[in-house]
């Protein structure tokens, strides 16, 4: 995975899928006839399921750093989707009813 990590970040627009949940996304914004970027994205995206989605940006730009990035949000936001489903439960919603 480090090789792919690093050839994102030498990417100007791209998305690296980790897994079935997250991906990492990166993208510059050049100003006309400029060589640096005037913006430099990259963030990590969870779609846990239709209704929970959850981004943080990730400023690190090392290996090391974007992985210890990407551990503290899906702590964070599995915690969200947890939080979420929880109250979903107890106030009694339901998806669909299948009978078998």
């Amino acid at each position: 995975m480090k090789k792919e990590i690093e050839a994102l970040l030498r990417s100007d627009d791209a998305v690296l899928r980790l897994n079935q949940f997250t991906r990492l996304t990166r993208w510059k914004v050049y100003e006309l006839g400029k060589i640096e970027p005037k913006y430099d994205g990259l963030e990590v995206s969870f779609s846990i399921n239709s209704a929970i989605e959850y981004t943080q940006e990730i400023k690190a730009r090392d290996w090391q750093g974007i992985v210890e990035e990407v551990k503290e949000a899906t702590t964070t936001a599995f915690e969200l989707a947890s939080e979420r489903l929880n109250k979903e439960l107890s106030n009694g919603y339901v998806l669909e009813f299948v009978k078998r």
